[in-house]
């Protein structure tokens, strides 16, 4: 299974959880039973729906989980300088996107 991400350099934030978020859908997908023929909705999982709610929980309930934050980052914690507390309280943060979207 291949995975893509993107990666700002200004913005560890957008790739970790971007990167989370396609690990679900990867995740997801190994875990859907494939028949024989790929013409079977069973083949491709439940819906659409389904599989964006697997990779949005991995992205935001794991991701932005006290405990993922006080597992992973004390391995980080040196490049960082951050504790895991306040790592884990800068991903609860709601903001206004500061990008302008293209039309």
């Amino acid at each position: 299974m291949r995975i893509t991400t993107r990666v700002r350099e200004d913005d560890i934030g957008e790739a970790l959880f971007s990167t989370l978020h396609e690990a679900g859908h990867a995740l997801y997908e190994q875990g859907v039973e494939r028949r024989r023929s790929t013409a079977r909705r069973s083949a491709t999982g439940a819906s659409a729906g389904v599989h964006e709610s697997q990779s949005r929980l991995w992205e935001n309930v794991v991701g932005r989980s006290r405990g993922f934050w006080e597992h992973y980052l004390s391995a980080a914690a040196a490049t960082l300088s951050r504790t895991s507390s306040r790592a884990w309280r800068s991903t609860r943060s709601i903001a206004p996107s500061t990008r302008s979207s293209a039309r």
